[in-house]
């Protein structure tokens, strides 16, 4: 009875001692991706990813001069939502440095997004100029106005093009002929959009999702059945990464096979064959 005492007191020795590490390592792998999570947050790293949405490139005439007057006004849909950033052409009209180009963008409630001048020094023919701001969240299918102005006198315009050419707006810009802005907007990735597009492919796809998982894990499993008398451990763990990795080690070899210069060859010979067969008894 004193020996069960000793032992059933060293089991409970060793439990604790065991449950005291795993929480160690816990802690320690929580810890772990705390910090890391905080310094990729730190150096803004992953960068964000932007894409084109909008692209109106087709150029044929430049804009009047941009004076004090009444401004310009380019007017368009995004398709995406995260807007970011939207980007003209400068068209250097006279010669001269003086005055300033202004881009003010105002969503459909006539809210400013973004506002920014420009010295006209700064500026060169052909120069694409780019008015970027936080991304908008829900910019798809919303009404943006572009709003394009000048103050004493700029040298420089904009490049348009005179057919509308965008269903999503137009152009208003008096004593012109275009009807559109050479224009491009960019819209960034957001995590909400970007889970409800993962989501939404993942239901529409997961037959096909469960269909290809099957076929990557049958081979593994035929094979580590036939062996499982000789498998030491019953691991449910262990025997499915022994699934995947024959899966993919069979994968990998039917791959090579076939594409040994062998088997291609006689693919091809097959092939040529069939085709003089074809015009042996056309």
């Amino acid at each position: 009875m004193r020996e069960t005492a000793i032992e059933e007191e060293q089991r409970r020795h060793y439990t604790g001692y065991g449950v005291q590490r795993l929480n160690l390592r816990t802690v320690a792998f929580l810890l772990g991706v705390l910090v890391t999570v905080v310094v990729t947050a730190s150096l803004s790293w992953p960068p964000a990813i932007t894409a084109v949405d909008v692209e109106q490139t087709r150029i044929n005439v430049a804009l009047p001069p941009l004076t004090g007057g009444e401004p310009f006004i380019q007017t368009f849909r995004p398709e995406h939502d995260g807007l970011v950033e939207v980007e003209l052409m400068v068209a250097r009209l006279a010669a001269g440095t003086a005055g300033t180009v202004t881009l003010h963008l105002e969503d459909e409630e006539g809210n400013l997004v973004a506002a920014q001048t420009w010295p006209a020094d700064r500026l060169e023919h052909n120069q694409p100029l780019s008015l970027r701001f936080s991304p908008q969240p829900a910019s798809a299918g919303r009404r943006y106005s572009l709003y394009l102005s000048g103050d004493e006198n700029p040298p420089f315009s904009f490049w348009g093009y005179e057919q509308d050419v965008h269903a999503g707006g137009a152009l208003l810009a008096t004593s012109s002929t275009a009807q559109e802005l050479r224009f491009v907007t960019r819209y960034q990735l957001l995590v909400l959009p970007a889970l409800r597009v993962l989501l939404a492919t993942l239901a529409n796809n997961a037959a096909l999702l469960l269909l290809a998982l099957a076929l990557m894990l049958m081979p593994g499993a035929l094979l580590l059945s036939a062996a499982s008398r000789r498998l030491a451990s019953n691991d449910s763990a262990t025997r499915w990464g022994g699934h995947v990795a024959s899966a993919l080690v069979l994968v990998i070899v039917a791959r090579h096979t076939l594409a040994s210069p062998v088997v291609s060859a006689r693919s091809r010979r097959r092939v040529g064959s069939g085709s003089m067969a074809e015009e042996t008894f056309a």
